[in-house]
C-alpha cells in the first residue's frame, strides 16, 4: 500500500498509538494469530458472496434486481448499523438488540424505495423512521430515532450534492472510477469518509489520543 493510501494506515497507526499507550486497552497477539490461522477464507467468500445467499447473520429477505440496486443498499445497510448504544433501551422495548432491529428496519426503506433516490433519503422524516424501524412509541430511543434520521438525510443529501440520482448510482460510479487505481479498496473507504463525514467519518479523542476506525466505510467496501 503506497503512502497516498492514508484513511486504512491512519486507522492502523491511531489504533496502535493508542494501544501502545497502554491506557485502556491491549491486544491479545496469540488470539489473534489463532484466529488468522484458522479462518476459512473459502468458506467465508462463499458464504458472503451476496447479501441474498450470505448464511450469516448479514443475510437480508430482500431480491436486488441488479448488482447496482445491491451495492446501494449494502451501502445505506452500513452506513445506517449503528444502535450499540441502545441496546438495553431497545430490549426493553421490543426484545431485540441493535441489528435486529437495524436490520428489518434497513429492508422496509427498501421495501418503500427500491431505488434508495437521493431525493427521497434526504428528506425522510423522524415519524418515517419510527414507522420504518418499528419504533413508534419508543420515548427512551428517540436519539437512536433522531441518529438514524439524520444519517439517511445525509447519505440522501451528499448523493445528490455530488451529482447521482440514487446510493447505487454513487457506488458504482465510485467502484468504476477507481478500479485502475493501485490502491482502489483504500481509496473507495477515503471517498466514503471524505464524501459522508457525518456517517463514515468515526474518529474519536480517547484519554487525548485521535483514534479512528473508519469501520462502517471499510464494512461497505
Amino acid at each position: 500500500m503506497n503512502s497516498e493510501s492514508t484513511f486504512p494506515n491512519d486507522a492502523r497507526a491511531s489504533c496502535a498509538r493508542f494501544i501502545s499507550s497502554g491506557t485502556l486497552a491491549s491486544v491479545d497477539q496469540a488470539a489473534c494469530k489463532k484466529f488468522a490461522e484458522e479462518l476459512d477464507i473459502v468458506k467465508v467468500r462463499e458464504l458472503g458472496s451476496t447479501l441474498v445467499l450470505d448464511n450469516n447473520l448479514t443475510k437480508v429477505s430482500v431480491v436486488f434486481p441488479s448488482v447496482k440496486s445491491e451495492a446501494g443498499f449494502i451501502t445505506l445497510e452500513h452506513a445506517l448499523d449503528f444502535g450499540g448504544g441502545w441496546r438495553k433501551e431497545l430490549h426493553a422495548f421490543h426484545g431485540k438488540g441493535a441489528w435486529n432491529t437495524v436490520k428489518p428496519g434497513i429492508e422496509e426503506l427498501y421495501r418503500r424505495n427500491s431505488d434508495l433516490q437521493g431525493d427521497w433519503l434526504a428528506n425522510l422524516s423522524e415519524k418515517d423512521v419510527e414507522d420504518a424501524f418499528a419504533l413508534q412509541g419508543a420515548v427512551s430511543l428517540k436519539g437512536l430515532v433522531n441518529g438514524l434520521r439524520t444519517v439517511a438525510n445525509e447519505v440522501g443529501s451528499k448523493v445528490k450534492e455530488i451529482g447521482h440520482e440514487t446510493v447505487g448510482d454513487f457506488i458504482i460510479t465510485e467502484v468504476e472510477r477507481l478500479a485502475s487505481d493501485q490502491n482502489p479498496a483504500a481509496k473507495l473507504v477515503e471517498s466514503l469518509v471524505t464524501n459522508f463525514p457525518l456517517t463514515f467519518r468515526d474518529q474519536y479523542e480517547v484519554n487525548g489520543h485521535s483514534v479512528c476506525l473508519f469501520k462502517k466505510a471499510q464494512l461497505v467496501v
